[in-house]
């Protein structure tokens, strides 16, 4: 049999103290019992919830690309993944979530690097040397990801996206590699601080 109320018998006496205060049982389904020094109070869930500050999701953008892209140089080149947000206040920030799929080197002595940046500015180098094995034979390794917290400091547009460049110059590292079946994925939530 399922428990469905809890009456002042089944407490014991100092668990919540001075029980006995509150004058009636709550209104509605969504409140909930609180102790406010001793006197328990009646609040609603919406209430709680509103009341709680900061740390609330206001919105979540999602961006998926597929198409394989080649870097043959030291110098970073778009992937072609990328997603832009507008923050609502100044304090917001923004967590971003990279998973970078078809990751590897091409048949030469290198690795690959992997970058992040909100417009043109790097903020999080997430991959470096990656499947570097000193030898000259291809290395697929997959994935690489980052999960960053970023603090845009501006209620405006902000465009994340990811870079790549081979760890050798003119040696080949790939993202997307595998015929344009790996899903690179992005997401962008906004927090309210």
């Amino acid at each position: 049999m399922a428990l469905t109320t809890i009456t002042a018998a089944m407490l014991a006496a100092d668990l919540i103290s001075d029980h006995t205060n509150i004058g009636a049982e709550p209104a509605g389904s969504d409140e909930v019992l609180l102790s406010d020094a001793g006197v328990l109070k009646a609040v609603t869930v919406t209430n709680l919830i509103a009341g709680a500050g900061g740390g609330k999701v206001l919105q979540v953008v999602n961006a998926v690309y597929s198409t394989q892209t080649t870097a043959t140089s030291d110098t970073y080149t778009d992937t072609g993944l990328t997603a832009a947000i507008t923050t609502a206040a100044t304090d917001n920030k923004v967590l971003v979530i990279v998973q970078q799929r078809g990751c590897g080197k091409g048949g030469t002595d290198t690795g690959i690097n992997l970058q992040l940046l909100r417009a043109a500015s790097s903020i999080c180098v997430f991959e470096a040397r990656g499947g570097y094995t000193g030898g000259t034979s291809n290395n697929g390794i997959g994935g690489c990801g980052v999960v960053y917290l970023d603090s845009p400091n501006s209620a405006a547009s902000h465009t994340y996206k990811t870079q790549v460049a081979s760890y050798s110059d003119s040696s080949t590292a790939y993202v997307q590699w595998v015929g344009g079946t790996a899903n690179s994925t992005i997401s962008l939530i906004e927090l309210e601080y």
